[in-house]
């Protein structure tokens, strides 16, 4: 019986550390203006859950759960940190949008690569130090 939850509670301690490691190297991964992948899509009320009552386009990301949570944890200083970064800005706006189901619809039609949307950068990083300072 002793050995049984030794092992069970072995078994846990490894998946919770393998879903970390898979985070960071989605981590990695995703904070790269030159790899991130992702898609705009168009999201309708009947289609979103039940709290969205309008339609909107949004950012989707291939991302676990698990890794939106450990994100969602991140305070305000790493995310100040990669939206200053050149190599990580566009990417982690991007990340950012997706999270927090910000509408994509400027990015969708107007500022679809990191060029154009240099543009608004200093907005987009105000907007984001308001918002994620209030979390």
């Amino acid at each position: 019986m002793c050995k049984k939850i030794l092992y069970q509670f072995s078994l846990m301690i490894l998946l919770s550390g393998n879903m970390y490691s898979q985070c960071d190297s989605f981590e990695n991964r995703v904070f790269k203006n030159d790899s991130i992948k992702f898609t705009i899509v168009f999201v309708s009320p009947s289609v979103a859950d039940p709290k969205r009552r309008v339609s909107g386009r949004y950012v989707q990301l291939n991302m676990t759960k698990e890794c939106e949570m450990l994100l969602l944890k991140k305070d305000s200083a790493f995310w100040m940190h990669h939206l200053t970064n050149v190599k990580d800005d566009w990417a982690t706006n991007l990340v950012l949008y997706y999270l927090y189901q910000k509408d994509a619809t400027a990015i969708a039609y107007l500022f679809s690569t990191r060029e154009k949307w240099l543009k608004i950068k200093r907005d987009e990083i105000r907007y984001w130090r308001q918002k994620l300072g209030r979390k």
